[in-house]
């Protein structure tokens, strides 16, 4: 079930995942509601703006660039479940957070290749549902999410990472 639009909520889970200060998201949403006026619309564009501007923050915040991958793609996941609230297409945040998903892959000491996680809701996503591919050639081709996915709110396809593994199932430093 998709709840609908809470801006507590959001705000909450930014401050208690993401480690904003409550004290800075209540200032500029002070700012933003003085410059814009009390309204819901109003609202969630100040949401959209400081999640936008979050996002930024995340990226310079972590020196452990694996650790910084790991916050980006949670991060990313969330905002395109707040476009799937909205019932709004998705689809660039589920890349974002794919993309980071195989960065963070990248930095393995271990070979690894990916699989796609499709679904049965999509023609294309079905069509290539557990499709391994080097790890590599992911980052490179980047081939979901699909552009023309059939699903109303955008392609939901993911990554599964897995390691090489040699023939007495250990894994394989590269």
């Amino acid at each position: 079930m998709i709840r609908p639009y809470n801006f507590a909520r959001y705000r909450a889970l930014l401050i208690e995942k993401y480690e904003v200060s409550d004290t800075e998201f209540n200032q500029q949403h002070t700012a933003w509601i003085a410059r814009s006026g009390p309204s819901l619309e109003s609202e969630k564009a100040f949401l959209w703006h400081f999640l936008e501007y979050w996002a930024t923050v995340l990226a310079e915040r972590y020196s452990n660039v694996t650790r910084r991958y790991q916050q980006l793609q949670a991060f990313y996941l969330a905002l395109w479940c707040f476009q799937i609230v909205e019932e709004k297409d998705g689809t660039n945040y589920m890349e974002l957070a794919n993309y980071y998903k195989l960065k963070t892959a990248e930095l393995a000491e271990y070979k690894t290749y990916v699989t796609i996680i499709g679904g049965t809701q999509c023609a294309a996503a079905e069509a290539i549902d557990g499709k391994a591919t080097p790890l590599e050639e992911a980052l490179v081709n980047q081939p979901i999410p699909y552009a023309n996915c059939s699903r109303p709110h955008g392609c939901i396809c993911c990554y599964g990472v897995h390691g090489v593994r040699d023939l007495n199932g250990r894994l394989v430093l590269k």
